[in-house]
């Protein structure tokens, strides 16, 4: 009986105990991610790269290949995104934006 009562009392501290990450195992897990999360770099809502330069996918479609004036060929993905966020009627096709009174103008960003 004394056998039973210590076999039941030394098992009851190590079930009545439980480690923080048991309570809430799929919460946490989420929030740590696994190992090779921690190994990579992660590359969500990073661009691509192109001659153009670096275009990110949550700035919109990439724009389509330079006007034959735009000369800084490596430059115009930043220059069509500078562009964008300044002039919201602006055009990557054309390179152009339009003024209050309609006439159309060459971005110069």
């Amino acid at each position: 009986m004394i056998g039973l009562a210590l076999a039941i009392g030394s098992a009851a501290p190590a079930s009545a105990q439980s480690h923080p990450d048991d309570r809430h195992p799929r919460s946490q897990q989420s929030q740590r991610g696994t190992d090779s999360d921690r190994r990579q770099p992660r590359t969500e809502g990073r661009g691509r790269s192109s001659p153009y330069g670096e275009w990110k996918d949550g700035w919109g479609s990439r724009p389509p290949a330079p006007p034959k004036h735009f000369t800084r060929k490596s430059d115009w993905n930043r220059h069509v995104r500078a562009c964008q966020q300044r002039y919201r009627s602006y055009s990557a096709r054309t390179d152009n934006y339009r003024m209050p009174n309609g006439k159309a103008r060459r971005c110069t960003l």
